[in-house]
């Protein structure tokens, strides 16, 4: 009964660790194509610039995120939210962001 609990354990830590590369990756393609659209949409009527492919928007975000990204020098004493919740947030408010900026194209 122990090995058979410490066995599914190993395999759910396993399966965790291969999940994550595919859930950056699935992450990092929505980012991409959000910011594309938005700057297809918005951007290349407004001022005729070209238009990005969804992996330049991808870096161009990046690069944004890391220039302004702070180092935290206070401990927060609140629990951190689980990894699952995290990652489904992120993705529901590019979801919604993308759909806002959809809405917003019929107003211009």
């Amino acid at each position: 009964m122990k090995i058979e609990k410490d066995n599914m354990s190993v395999a759910a830590g396993l399966l965790a660790a291969l999940a994550v590369p595919f859930v950056m990756l699935a992450t990092a393609a929505l980012q991409g194509m959000v910011l594309a659209s938005i700057w297809a949409w918005y951007v290349v009527p407004t001022f005729a610039l070209p238009h990005l492919s969804p992996v330049i928007a991808w870096g161009i975000s990046l690069f944004i995120a890391v220039s302004l990204t702070r180092v935290q020098t206070k401990v927060d004493d609140r629990p951190s939210s689980p990894p699952l919740q995290s990652i489904g947030g992120a993705w529901l408010a590019l979801v919604l962001v993308w759909f806002f900026a959809w809405v917003g194209t019929f107003f211009l």
